[in-house]
């Protein structure tokens, strides 16, 4: 879980005594066996108290994204949204639908003599070329339909950030539920990757890409909402 961020190697822990007093620190591996990266020492116990402030602001951006996508869906555009993109599969899948029937005509046309078929293969063709469209678009709409319905609803990853934005300790527990990878830097700078991450960043989009279209303020905020988010913390 912790790594070196510059050569990506594991950070090994290593105690020391001064003056009576034990400490512990983290260090690369790649600088303790072949002195191939630098040592990017920390303390642990600043290690830990950096990662839990990151935590805790992790928690409250993910609140802030939870309470802004509420709003979002509180708005009109966004029921419009969801009618229209409903409206646009209908319409694309009786397109589906009357090509079928097209194609099954035309079947019927060459059985009783009205068309030859070298005239039915080219009319069949060209029919099941829009019908190739018509359900390619019905099914793009439909993944577009589903992220927007998706987006209305609970994030019940996020309610499991929120039950620990309390917490005063990063337990091994809470650090292996919620912590993908934590990245050390030579200036002692952390790169906290949180799990849930991808879709972190999906939701983020989503604001953003409403915001960008149909600019909104958050009721109470004196500012523009949709760009207030981080995308990582560090």
């Amino acid at each position: 879980m912790l790594a070196c961020g510059d050569c990506q190697q594991n950070m090994v822990r290593n105690g020391v005594t001064q003056k009576g007093k034990s400490y512990s620190y983290y260090m690369c591996f790649s600088n303790r066996t072949e002195k191939s990266c630098t040592s990017h020492r920390i303390n642990d116990t600043k290690l830990e108290a950096a990662v839990l402030a990151v935590f805790h602001q992790h928690v409250a951006n993910l609140m802030n994204a939870e309470r802004i996508l509420q709003y979002i869906n509180s708005l009109p555009v966004k029921r419009n949204e969801v009618r229209q993109t409903d409206n646009l599969i209908n319409q694309k899948l009786a397109e589906v639908e009357r090509y079928n029937r097209y194609k099954t005509k035309l079947y019927e046309s060459m059985v009783d003599g009205l068309i030859d078929v070298e005239e039915y293969k080219e009319r069949k063709s060209a029919y099941d070329e829009k019908l190739r469209q018509a359900e390619n678009a019905a099914g793009k709409l439909r993944a577009e339909y589903d992220a927007l319905r998706k987006s209305t609803g609970s994030h019940a990853w996020i309610e499991q950030f929120k039950r620990h934005k309390d917490i005063t300790e990063l337990t091994r527990p809470i650090a292996v539920t919620f912590i993908e990878r934590i990245y050390v830097y030579e200036n002692k700078r952390i790169e906290v990757v949180f799990k849930y991450q991808y879709d972190y960043e999906r939701i983020l989009d989503y604001i953003q890409s409403i915001h960008a279209a149909h600019p909104f303020r958050l009721p109470g905020d004196g500012q523009n909402n949709g760009s207030r988010l981080e995308r990582s913390v560090v």
